[in-house]
């Protein structure tokens, strides 16, 4: 019994390290941003606007959803989920500014160690394979946690 214990431990432990980090949390709620400039969200082009950002499926912890708010726009975005030692002080998104373009890299969640690292498209890894230095830019966002049940 106990050597079953121990090989369904160490079974357990390889699938979350083998999951790149995508199993240790997902967004609960939704975060609600203003993004005061126009952006790239993975291969899309965005503009400035009021956007919502969801985990539209809690077995995919390395899926989020990026929308407006009249659900004009909208994008999938695939994470890396890393632990930061720290929790964040504040829920923000972060974007990498090149002359031109501005893309979205990162979101983190108040209170929490997660940080959601935004899959780099073609051209940002382009821009970075050539030697072009990105300035940091930081969006604070709001979290709203959804409502708990009647009875907890």
């Amino acid at each position: 019994m106990r050597t079953r214990s121990i090989t369904i431990l160490a079974s357990l432990l390889l699938v979350m390290l083998g999951s790149g980090g995508r199993a240790l949390a997902q967004i609960t709620g939704r975060i609600d941003v203003n993004i005061p400039f126009r952006f790239r969200a993975v291969n899309t082009v965005l503009p400035p606007g009021d956007y919502v950002i969801e985990a539209p499926d809690p077995e995919e912890p390395g899926v989020l959803w990026l929308h407006d708010r009249t659900g004009a726009y909208g994008v999938y975005l695939l994470t890396e989920n890393t632990e930061d030692p720290f929790p964040a002080s504040e829920t923000y998104l972060t974007f990498d500014r090149f002359t031109e373009f501005t893309f979205l890299t990162g979101v983190r969640v108040e209170g929490e160690v997660v940080d959601y690292q935004v899959e780099k498209s073609r051209t940002q890894r382009r821009l970075e394979a050539a030697s072009r230095q990105a300035e940091r830019a930081r969006v604070t966002g709001r979290h709203v946690r959804p409502p708990k049940a009647a009875g907890r």
